[in-house]
């Protein structure tokens, strides 16, 4: 199954979770009318009252049964809506919820650092800005998971307990299996399965506040009524909490079997993930948050079970452990079993122990010399290798880059102010040299100190080479969020008024402009519906998009032409060709802003013609696979970056 496949399922995963959230609401409803229908029974036959005791079909359409129901389907809505409001801010929201702090990305702590590295690798190889990273300090169980609406704002957050006693192996094996839920789209539904439950839990919280009300009160007919009200509403509340259980094992356990054998296929090491699953099997603290009010609420986001849950096999968000690990290798639940891991490790190690049971083809990144081997027939089988992939090569590619990134760039991207000027020496990496007092401009209100800085990181950044662009700015990510709204607009209002007082238009600047302006925007954040269902609602756009990639692949209009006609041909009768003067910056961003409201299907189809473009030489630029990686981005389809 390739990115857009799992895309369009996780999609159509939302229909099947309203609906089963349609069944717990009628469920609960009818245990509530028929609570209410036995204690009528019950108090018509006390010898207070002479009144006969109604029938179950008068009950349901009396007053006071439209009247329960109201108040009921008020409470879930509120409950749903509360949820929502705590959540408006996406991953972060849960992070904080979970009881999470952000991690210094100058941290200094062993551990931590490892875990940065870790992080910062399976991001480049995945083509993804670095997410933001949280620690659960007071978590000793070992445990992950990853939240967020869009790629764009996830953030990762882990455990204590993670951070100290697993190995870097297992560390990577479990990161590889939280990234593997950013590509396979299960963020946002996840999201959604805590806002929707929350109202389902609400009236298990009133339950619960009734029953401990009781002991306050003197009036023994007031606390048999609330002990009565609230054993009521908790039997409702268990009731929508085992609802709300099943939900989430329908929605997510065959998602927990994906996301272990994408991180084995990412890694190509069954002893990472499994070795961090058995450590969690027998360790006395297990995977459980011990100190978060939340653990029910966030069970079904993490790695592994937050919360002792009764009749696992049934209510259970993750399957045992024990059947994760038997999915990845059979034999290596045998083998922990049989010695202390760390013998069992290296006795792997040694064996040489492959897939296992995921043994598959694994995607190659395309270098420039590969390239050649893929025409535009083969535009399709290009973004099933690229887009949303992550190989063991691009891991290695980019601990490769990483490693030969210099101390004083890394540290840079590291802090706020750092990164903020960094960026600014990217965009000036041709400019300044061009130009030396354009820095100097009052406009751009730069201290020296400041335009000092920026022209040592530009000169740095310029000997590093054009394939290090998209990984600075990836890792200089999370530092920039950092920046207030009014600050990042102001950073990307600078860098647009570099780009007009040079008064050459550079498309590697271009190209930074556009990736920050992907992430950094205040808009950014904020998911966009689906609205286009056809390439005839987007033509224009497509058109667009495509005559700038037909710019660059021919050097003159006729063949730029031909080429434009060629592509689009099956997709529109007769493709138009916009007029160059009318195409600019601003026009081409938001061109991509509208096509990334289309369905997924798509999507895969817009990028397969933008990918078949580029492919139509046989070979592939720096720049134009750049460019091509703007477009996916903007798409919220990432891709890797191109293997030198």
């Amino acid at each position: 199954m390739n990115f857009f496949e799992k895309q369009e399922q996780a999609r159509k995963k939302t229909l099947l979770l309203m609906l089963f959230f349609l069944l717990a609401i009628l469920t609960t409803l009818l245990l509530v009318n028929l609570s209410c229908y036995f204690a009528l029974l019950i108090g018509s036959q006390s010898q207070r009252y002479s009144v006969s005791p109604p029938t179950l079909a008068s009950w349901l359409t009396s007053p006071a049964s439209h009247i329960v129901n109201a108040v009921l389907l008020g409470s879930i809505a509120v409950g749903s809506l509360q949820q929502f409001f705590k959540l408006r801010k996406g991953g972060r929201s849960v992070a904080l919820m979970a009881g999470g702090v952000p991690v210094a990305l100058d941290t200094r702590e062993p551990q931590q650092r490892i875990l940065i590295n870790v992080v910062e690798e399976m991001a480049i190889a995945a083509g993804l800005p670095v997410p933001t990273l949280y620690l659960l300090p007071h978590e000793q169980g070992i445990n992950a998971f990853v939240a967020g609406y869009e790629a764009n704002e996830a953030v990762l957050a882990v455990t204590q307990g993670l951070t100290e006693q697993l190995t870097r192996e297992e560390m990577q094996g479990v990161i590889a299996h939280e990234f593997s839920h950013i590509l396979n789209g299960d963020m946002r539904i996840n999201l959604q399965l805590i806002a929707l439950l929350g109202g389902l839990m609400l009236l298990g919280d009133a339950g619960r506040f009734l029953m401990r009300s009781t002991r306050h009160t003197d009036s023994t007919k007031g606390a048999l009524a609330s002990v009565v009200a609230g054993l009521i509403l908790s039997t409702i509340g268990y009731v929508g909490l085992l609802s709300g259980r099943m939900i989430k094992a329908a929605i997510v356990r065959q998602r927990e079997f994906l996301a272990d054998a994408s991180a084995v296929q990412f890694t190509r090491n069954t002893g990472g993930i499994a070795g961090a699953l058995y450590k969690i099997a027998k360790s006395s603290q297990s995977a459980f948050l011990s100190n978060s009010m939340y653990a029910e609420t966030i069970n079904h986001l993490c790695f592994s079970e937050s919360l002792k849950v009764q009749w696992q096999k049934i209510m259970a968000s993750h399957p045992p452990i024990e059947e994760r690990i038997n999915a990845i290798d059979k034999s290596l639940l045998t083998r922990f079993k049989a010695r202390e891991y760390k013998s069992a490790r290296e006795s792997l190690a040694s064996e040489g122990v492959q897939l296992g049971a995921f043994q598959a083809p694994v995607p190659q990144i395309l270098n420039e010399a590969q390239a050649s081997a893929f025409s535009g027939t083969n535009a399709n089988l290009f973004l099933q290798r690229t887009v949303g992939c992550v190989t063991p090569q691009a891991i290695t590619y980019a601990q490769k880059l990483l490693e030969h990134i210099p101390d004083t760039l890394r540290q840079a991207t590291q802090t706020v102010g750092a990164a903020n000027l960094l960026v600014i020496g990217l965009c000036a990496t041709q400019s300044h040299l061009r130009n030396r007092d354009l820095l100097k401009d009052p406009d751009l209100n730069l201290s020296l100190e400041e335009q000092s800085a920026i022209t040592h990181y530009a000169v740095e950044l310029s000997a590093l080479g054009s394939k290090y662009r998209f990984p600075v700015i990836e890792l200089a990510l999370p530092a920039l969020k950092q920046l207030a709204a009014e600050d990042r607009l102001l950073l990307l209002s600078k860098l647009r008024l570099m780009m007009h007082k040079d008064k050459i238009f550079a498309l590697s600047e271009y190209l930074v402009l556009a990736l920050l302006t992907r992430h950094l925007h205040p808009d950014a954040e904020k998911p966009l519906p689906v609205r286009y269902r056809t390439l005839q609602a987007i033509q224009t756009e497509t058109e667009i998009v495509m005559a700038i990639l037909c710019s660059f692949n021919a050097s003159e209009r006729t063949a730029q032409q031909a080429l434009f006609e060629k592509i689009l041909q099956p997709f529109f009768t007769p493709p138009c060709w916009p007029q160059s003067h009318e195409i600019t910056p601003k026009q081409f961003h938001g061109c991509l802003k509208k096509l990334r409201q289309v369905t997924p299907f798509l999507k895969s189809q817009i990028l397969s013609a933008c990918a078949e473009c580029v492919l139509s030489d046989g070979k592939i630029q720096p720049t134009e696979y750049e460019l091509l990686r703007v477009i996916a981005d903007t798409l919220d389809c990432p891709m890797p970056p191109l293997s030198a």
